[in-house]
């Protein structure tokens, strides 16, 4: 049997689609993302070893995708707001905008396999034992990938402040 990307998309494209959207992906950007996502995996079938789950394989392509995508992003006219809203007060929304910043450009500097770990699960929520699983790696392999992940998150994040300074 080959790389059926018609059938890999009908199955994996919503969870691509909810992964990308974490990196704060949106619109017509979101749906770039994807497609390339599905792109890049028909260009890279070859390395796809068919005994494990597409999900992790495909979720690790993905990641890339997101984090070139953050690397970068501009802010587009559809994300300025035209009016300021009174209701929020504008130095928090400062704040707000530039952590996610902070989150993404530090995201953007894990590894692929501590990356995807990290985002499946801190950021969607998944189980270490799905993970796991769907990685087909044993669950302490999981653990110490998110361990690892969250030390490089945490210097990055510290690094990165001290260079805003």
């Amino acid at each position: 049997m080959g790389f059926d990307l018609r059938s890999i998309y009908e199955k994996e494209a919503d969870r691509v689609f909810a992964f990308l959207s974490r990196f704060g992906l949106h619109g017509a950007d979101l749906e770039d993302a994807v497609h390339d996502t599905f792109v890049t995996a028909l260009q890279r079938a070859s390395t796809y070893d068919p005994s494990r789950p597409v999900a992790p394989w495909l979720l690790g392509i993905a990641f890339r995708m997101g984090v070139a995508r953050v690397r970068t992003a501009r802010p587009t006219v559809s994300e300025i707001p035209e009016q300021a809203d009174p209701s929020q007060d504008p130095q928090r929304s400062v704040e707000q905008r530039q952590a996610q910043q902070l989150v993404k450009r530090a995201l953007a500097e894990l590894s692929e396999e501590q990356g995807t770990v990290f985002a499946l699960f801190d950021l969607q929520g998944v189980s270490a034992q799905e993970i796991s699983d769907s990685m087909g790696v044993p669950l302490k392999t999981t653990y110490s990938r998110l361990r690892l992940a969250r030390i490089a998150f945490a210097a990055a994040v510290e690094r990165l402040r001290k260079e805003e300074r």
